[in-house]
């Protein structure tokens, strides 16, 4: 817990992990990640059978359907196991990828840690 010597009003949650502690910092979200957003496709791009699933913002929370490509993208277009990523159309919502190497589509957003230990979820 953040000491209070002086009365002030601290910037400390009510509930907090035990092993952090003192106030919490105001950051520039731009200051501690980065966020890549994945790649829109035409339809002619999306295939019933390839390389690498297609992760759109259906399969990001319920869809079992899954689009495929054989597209080879940057490593800001994709997604691979552990990494964080946010929801961003018909709803938010932010969430690790537990899976193979898939293609991101448009409406997620992939956040990259500028400093590992202040990564915000």
């Amino acid at each position: 817990m953040a000491e209070n010597k002086d009365k002030k009003v601290l910037n400390v949650p009510a509930l907090r992990f035990p092993k952090f502690s003192g106030e919490w910092k105001r950051e520039i979200l731009n200051d501690v990640c980065t966020f890549h957003n994945g790649r829109a496709y035409k339809q002619n791009e999306l295939l019933s059978d390839g390389k690498y699933r297609v992760l759109r913002v259906g399969n990001f929370f319920t869809n079992d359907s899954w689009y495929y490509s054989d597209l080879e993208l940057d490593d800001e277009k994709v997604a691979v196991n552990g990494d964080l990523l946010y929801a961003w159309s018909a709803s938010f919502g932010p969430r690790f990828w537990t899976g193979e190497k898939v293609i991101r589509s448009n409406n997620s957003f992939q956040q990259v840690s500028k400093r590992i230990s202040e990564c915000i979820i």
